[in-house]
């Protein structure tokens, strides 16, 4: 079961040395200069390079749509496409000037139930980005805090995922992990999920999207808060 994993480690390893180290020391020797390549910077840094030439070479265009405000909603105009930009001012101009000052009429109403799942687990690039929003962390500072939780204090689980799904083997520890964040303030919200069984749900449950770690989630360990500093 494990013979991927490792090959895939092996073929990681291998491209870390013929690729990183030979590139290495041909580009710094040919360009008289300290540059680095690697399997996963270089393509990286590429994909930066790229995305800055289309900002440098972007040439702003004016386009032209149309809206009409009513006192409980807004109406978008769109073409037979679904697109609501123009870059046609005449074209829009004549729609405006076809419609006038005509009502508008709501000739049908479509309603379907809709079923909508909880926002995904974190990985480590959405909690880096959540805790910025929140509380201004920085990426690293956020890093650090998870590192100290994942290492010295135990309860949290691999952070340097970057997974957002579940294993199916780590849905039967679920109800141990809530129990351990069933403290203070959490311990209603908790409560309230465990009287239910858990569903290994594929929103959040998929072993073909988890790699090497999933998700980051609580681990069963109870949290000591005079130990956290």
């Amino acid at each position: 079961n494990y013979d991927n994993l490792y090959a895939a480690a092996v073929a990681r390893s291998e491209a870390d040395w013929y690729i990183g180290l030979n590139a290495t020391r041909a580009l710094t020797t040919r360009f008289n200069a300290q540059l680095n390549c690697g399997r996963v910077q270089t393509p990286t840094v590429a994909i930066i390079a790229a995305r800055e030439d289309e900002i440098k070479n972007f040439k702003p265009q004016t386009y032209y749509g149309i809206e009409a405000q009513t006192d409980s909603l807004k109406l978008t105009w769109q073409d037979v496409n679904g697109n609501s930009r123009s870059f046609n001012k005449e074209k829009i101009d004549a729609i405006v000037k076809a419609l006038g000052n005509q009502d508008a009429k709501i000739a049908s109403v479509d309603r379907k139930p809709k079923k909508s799942f909880a926002p995904g687990l974190y990985d480590l690039t959405e909690l880096q980005r959540d805790a910025n929003k929140l509380f201004g962390y920085s990426a690293k500072e956020t890093l650090n805090i998870m590192q100290k939780l994942y290492e010295s204090h135990k309860v949290l689980t691999y952070p340097r995922t970057d997974s957002r799904y579940l294993s199916s083997d780590i849905v039967g520890t679920l109800p141990e992990r809530l129990k351990a964040c069933g403290i203070g303030e959490y311990r209603t919200f908790a409560n309230k999920i465990l009287t239910k069984p858990i569903k290994a749900n594929k929103s959040f449950v998929d072993d073909s999207k988890v790699s090497d770690h999933h998700a980051i989630i609580p681990t069963e360990g109870y949290v000591n808060f005079s130990a956290f500093n």
